[in-house]
């Protein structure tokens, strides 16, 4: 019998898609005050957790994905406790349940990569590490401001070996910290302020999928004080999509502690050149960064995907490596891919500025689409008066966020010795990368995504450092040591708390309140605990690199642009119009034509460290989709997203498991995760 397949949506079509989940449910109020009470303690909690299974045991990285597996643990925690409490009349509603969620999701990489990790060790690392070998005393030190760090020796001395007798230097610490708070709070109140004004669009008006805010969603099911969801839990599909990561993630951990034990991990492969046993140096050089890999919790979210999305993140990796053969074949290769404004052109060059460029017309074009938002937005800021209901009132405040951000940074950035234009263009790329990277969060549902633009390195070459002071240059690499960093951008979490939200009906500016209170005070009990462990334990016998590998890498990155200044990088400029002319191409196939299987902000990622490490499973996760679709239409595709759902808690919750097991047996080093955070 011959199957009936509906067409693909057209643009226009998908745009008027409902949103399910159980948006069509009665709420019962929130009561916020214990919502954010919960919330707070479970990311304190985190706080912790993250930092001792992570910087101390040497574990998996509990915190820093976007489903986080430690948040999400702790979650599901929460759902099986509401199970006892509604039993004797204390039960958390859906919402109550949904806000704090929220609260832990948006403060979950804090504690180490986001924010407190990346940090402190950087501000001691070119005191400790200084010698005559790196020239670091007389490049670096006459360039750095003395607030910085604390300056004593013996603090920065103790700092990697530990004390013994004497107490922890609070009072060193506290001065340098709260400066250094000033630019991360203009960066998170940039992010929440770029989260109100572009909740509506994305929401309300193109309903994207948001793959990860369904996942908890699907947990607790439209119960008014719910457990875990009745329709999961009955759904043998379910139990068996959960139990092969589970079984996976079990044999692993027993084979660590008990070699004896076979290990059945799939994960990592190998590279595409070893797996095909590649020995053409050309292609070496073109695949040695891809590789072949499965990771079951990421093939499960790609299967909550449009096809059209999964397409497009897979896709547009080949087709940026078909255009590596290209470089290999016409002789020009690989380039010089060095970190300074030398860079010459070769392959190496053309994909990180293609994406760059890529990724500025992708949000030039989402910013255009919420043009309407946007102006009555400026409006507001200035007539509140005129506002019609409270989501106007909402609206305003994204407009004051953004520019009160701005001003803390570059504010910041310019009395630390920055220039003025090199500050402007690090905080609009900045602003860029953030953007790209939660849209396709919230399309894609990625559950690590970077784009692998860090802001000083291109600005270093598209204008050069030679018209930069000594202190200009040092101040560039450590602000994109933090608050830039990859790991620390919270508006993709920001974006799928605003999906959760507004399912359990949740009133948008007091759950903004709630993330702003979570993050404030998740970032200060990160700074307290990161200073605890390196006093306590030692610096030099923690994560290596955390607090070795990450935290010397601007220090070096500031060396070379000191010994090689440079004007701006021509080549750079022509890849940037490049890579945004094919985006607007990308863009204006995939509005114009419902055949174009491809969704275009994938080139924004191609060839990135993510997907570099990652489209196997999203390939394959396309594929399962297709062919279920193909075969057994959109009934079909219902009954294999308990599936999808399961794989992503059984592995969650094996790993949650090891980590608890390692924690209360001081095992070190065993970092079972599921490996999509590849650095």
């Amino acid at each position: 019998m011959k199957v009936v397949v509906p067409p693909r949506p057209t643009i226009r079509r998908r745009r008027q898609l409902s949103l399910k989940d159980g948006t069509q449910t009665k709420e019962s109020p929130i009561r916020w005050g214990r919502s954010v009470a919960i919330g707070v303690v479970g990311a304190l909690f985190n706080v912790v957790m993250v930092g001792h299974v992570g910087m101390y045991l040497s574990g998996p990285s509990l915190g820093v994905d976007y489903l986080p597996i430690g948040v999400f643990c702790l979650f599901l925690i929460l759902v099986a406790m509401n199970a006892v409490l509604k039993r004797v009349g204390l039960g958390l509603s859906r919402g109550e349940i949904i806000v704090a969620y929220v609260i832990m999701l948006v403060t979950a990489g804090l504690p180490q990569s986001g924010f407190a990790g990346r940090l402190v060790p950087a501000l001691t690392y070119p005191f400790y590490y200084g010698s005559s070998t790196n020239e670091w005393a007389s490049l670096l030190y006459p360039h750095i401001p003395s607030w910085i760090g604390p300056s004593d020796p013996w603090v920065i001395k103790t700092f990697y070996t530990g004390v013994e007798t004497a107490g922890i230097p609070w009072k060193e610490w506290f001065t340098p910290l709260a400066i250094w708070l000033v630019p991360w709070g203009g960066s998170v109140l940039l992010m929440c302020g770029l989260g109100v004004l572009l909740r509506h669009r994305w929401l309300e008006e193109e309903r994207l999928t948001f793959p990860l805010a369904l996942i908890p969603l699907a947990v607790v099911g439209e119960g008014d004080k719910p457990s875990f969801n009745r329709e999961l839990t009955k759904d043998w599909v379910f139990w068996m999509a959960a139990g092969l990561p589970f079984f996976l993630r079990l044999l692993e951990g027993l084979n660590f502690h008990y070699p004896i034990v076979p290990s059945l991990t799939l994960g990592r492969l190998g590279g595409i050149g070893e797996v095909f046993g590649i020995v053409d140096p050309r292609w070496v050089s073109l695949l040695g960064s891809n590789y072949i890999e499965i990771h079951l919790a990421l093939v499960g979210v790609a299967i909550l995907m449009r096809s059209e999305v999964s397409a497009g993140l897979w896709g547009f990796e080949w087709f940026m490596l078909g255009i590596g053969a290209l470089f290999f074949y016409s002789g020009i290769g690989q380039g010089q891919a060095s970190y300074t404004p030398e860079w010459t052109w070769g392959y190496s060059l053309f994909k990180r500025f293609a994406r760059l460029g890529g990724s500025i017309v992708a949000v030039g074009y989402m910013l255009y689409s919420a043009r309407l938002q946007l102006a009555r937005a400026w409006r507001l800021a200035w007539r509140p008066g005129e506002a019609l209901n409270d989501d106007e009132l909402f609206l305003r405040w994204g407009f004051w966020l953004v520019g009160l951000g701005s001003v803390l940074y570059l504010g910041w950035a310019v009395l630390s010795g920055m220039e003025m234009d090199t500050a402007l263009i690090m905080l609009g790329l900045h602003a860029v990368v953030i953007v790209v990277v939660s849209r396709i969060v919230a399309d894609g549902g990625l559950l690590w995504c970077s784009v692998s633009l860090d802001p000083m390195i291109n600005t270093a070459l598209l204008t050069g450092t030679e018209h930069m002071s000594g202190r200009g240059v040092t101040m560039m690499v450590l602000s994109n040591q933090m608050p830039m960093a990859p790991r620390g951008n919270i508006l993709p979490s920001i974006m799928d708390g605003f999906r959760m939200g507004s399912a359990v009906k949740a009133s948008p500016g007091k759950l903004l309140a709630s993330m702003g209170l979570g993050v404030a005070v998740a970032s200060i009990a990160g700074l307290v605990f990161v200073l605890y462990l390196a006093y306590t334990e030692g610096a030099l016998f923690l994560h290596t690199d955390t607090f070795q590998g990450s935290a010397g890498w601007p220090w070096g990155s500031g060396t070379n642009y000191l010994l090689h200044p440079a004007g701006p990088n021509s080549a750079a400029w022509l890849t940037t119009l490049l890579g945004g002319a094919l985006m607007g191409i990308f863009i204006w196939l995939y509005r114009s034509f419902s055949w174009w299987p491809f969704y275009p902000f994938g080139f924004a990622i191609a060839e990135s460290a993510t997907i570099e490490h990652l489209w196997m499973s999203l390939l394959i996760g396309w594929a399962i989709r297709v062919i279920i679709m193909r075969m057994a239409g959109a009934q079909g595709y219902k009954r294999i997203r308990p599936a999808a759902i399961g794989v992503v808690l059984g592995e969650c919750v094996a790993i949650g498991m090891w980590a608890l097991i390692n924690t209360l047996t001081g095992t070190l080093e065993l970092g079972i995760t599921h490996e999509v955070s590849t650095w």
